[in-house]
């Protein structure tokens, strides 16, 4: 983010002397690149929802003793009374959909 604040203020620089296309191109990519970092630090996901990868965890909501808990769990989709293993065999079977 100090990269692109520093960008900025160069850009800014630049523009309050002589507008040009360079310097005004420059300022918006930065401005662009400063808000996606705050928004990922404040922890903001962009778009309708979160996108979430086949062996990856993601935070679940679950019922434990009568009170919610967040708990992390690894997406992954396995038919029933199949071994582990069944992972490495068939890559690509992690989509659920009721038939």
């Amino acid at each position: 983010m100090f990269e692109q604040r520093k960008r900025l203020a160069e850009a800014e620089r630049k523009l309050a002397v002589k507008p040009t296309k360079t310097a005004a191109e420059s300022q918006r990519i930065a401005l662009k690149k400063i808000d996606s970092y705050r928004k990922a630090m404040a922890g903001e996901v962009e778009g309708s929802g979160a996108r979430i990868y086949p062996g990856t965890y993601a935070p679940v909501v679950i019922v434990q003793d009568g009170q919610p808990v967040t708990v992390p769990m690894r997406y992954h989709c396995r038919p029933a009374g199949v071994p582990a293993s069944f992972d490495e065999e068939r890559p690509g079977c992690d989509n659920a959909f009721r038939a």
